[in-house]
Parts: C-alpha cells; structure tokens; sequence
C-alpha cells in the first residue's frame, strides 16, 4: 500500500511538467487534512500541474477520460518538507568516504538519494551544501521532469567560518586545500 501510494506521489511530480495542462484525479481511502487535524474517506482530490485544485468527497464527479490514480485502499496526508538536508552523495558512508569519491559519482548519489526522498514522503527539501554545485544539477534535472525526486531549494557549497564544518581541516595537514565555502563574514559570502 505504501509503494502505491510513493508511486502516485512520483507519478505527479514527475508528469507535472506534461501534465501542467490537464487535471489528475487522486482517488484516496482516507486523507488527513493538516489544517484541521481531521481524516475524511473516500476523498477525491483534483491536482492540476503540481497544485492542488480542489479536494472533494466520493460525490465529486470525475470525467470519463481524466487521468485517475485510484488509491481508494491508502492513507493520503500532504507531502512532507525538511529544511536541512545533503542528498548528494553516498549517504550510508562516513564524512570521510567524499573525499574518496569524484565529484561525479556523488550528484548520482544524489539522484538515487532524491528519488529515496521522495518515496518516504518528502515533496520538498532544502539542499544545505554541495560541493561543485552538484544539488543546483540534481534540482534541475528534477525541475525538467528527468529524474524523480522533491522540489528543492538549494545553496550550492555549503558556508562556514575558517576551521568550521565547511573548511576541510579534519584531514592531516598532507591534504589541505580550502574549502569551497569558506566564509569569514557576509562580504565573504557574495
């Protein structure tokens, strides 16, 4: 019942820019309405693009030919946010293993850990740091409909004093080199 459910939510986001035209029915066994904390049945909600139109009880009509995903046996509650996230990479390893890993195979870490996001409910995160810029490539190639995942706000490298998290001084003094978001003030940061 949950993979339906994800597969619904990947459906919608991912068909959002072909679908931006045409509306999208969601059919759903219960949904939790977060402004009033209650669960209706037999709910229908009407998506339009990436918006919510209208949702509606088991009485509302839906046309013939609409685009329908039935989830008539799932709980249906919005789509989650996290505001402090770092998708790209590989993120079952340790801090360390990013410097063993090109800069490459780390936004497809990304697209694999977007999609992950995705599927555990999140439609929205804030990417907070990056290096190369690889989360402003992994929310684009979302934004184009090419890959599965969330929306997302990003930073691109993430920003820190010198000998903070972003300056990479954990290492011995054999592998310095200055972090891309080094920043010693607001001036720094521009």
């Amino acid at each position: 019942m949950r993979r339906l459910l994800v597969a619904a939510l990947v459906a919608v986001f991912a068909a959002g820019p072909a679908l931006a035209d045409s509306v999208t029915y969601i059919k759903a066994g219960a949904l939790f309405d977060s402004k009033t904390g209650k669960v209706s049945r037999d709910a229908v909600i009407a998506v339009e693009g990436e918006r919510i139109k209208a949702v509606g009880g088991s009485e509302t009509a839906v046309p013939a030919d609409a685009n329908v995903i039935d989830l008539s046996d799932s709980f249906v509650m919005p789509g989650l946010m996290d505001m402090h996230t770092h998708v790209v990479g590989n993120l079952d390893k340790y801090f360390y293993a990013g410097y063993f890993q090109s800069p490459h195979r780390a936004t497809i870490g990304g697209v694999v850990n977007a999609e992950k996001t995705l599927m555990a409910g999140f439609t929205t995160i804030r990417n907070v740091g990056a290096n190369d810029y690889a989360d402003v490539a992994l929310r684009n190639a979302i934004d184009a409909g090419e890959i599965p995942g969330p929306r997302m706000a990003v930073s691109g490298p993430g920003l820190g004093i010198t000998g903070g998290h972003c300056d990479r001084n954990s290492l011995n003094t054999s592998f310095a080199e200055r972090g891309d978001g080094v920043a010693d003030g607001p001036w720094a940061a521009r």
